[in-house]
């Protein structure tokens, strides 16, 4: 299964519209979508038809206590990373207007 991990858009919409339009380029199975909390967001999300998964601010040690999945994926940072911790593997997708270069 592939998805389309977006998180930290900030109302920035043309950039939520190219990351869409490449999603259905890449033709991923489906979107899961870590929301910024701000009104402006939230909205714009919504009108995409995207779900909002709940989240909170945490730290990270404590969040994998947790929880016994074996990928934990969060935002708020803005910059992509990966990480193994504990046997399981943790990501940041980056933001939605920041592009990632390979």
């Amino acid at each position: 299964m592939r998805l389309a991990i977006l998180a930290d858009m900030h109302g920035n919409l043309p950039a939520l519209e190219a990351v869409l339009a490449d999603a259905e380029e890449q033709d991923v199975d489906g979107i899961v979508v870590l929301p910024d909390g701000d009104p402006v967001a939230l909205e714009l999300y919504g009108k995409a038809g995207l779900l909002d998964l709940a989240y909170s601010r945490v730290e990270l040690g404590a969040t994998l206590a947790e929880v016994d999945e074996a990928v934990l994926i969060c935002g708020h940072s803005h910059i992509a990373w990966h990480q193994e911790w504990d046997g399981r593997i943790v990501l940041n997708p980056g933001s939605v207007g920041f592009a990632l270069i390979r």
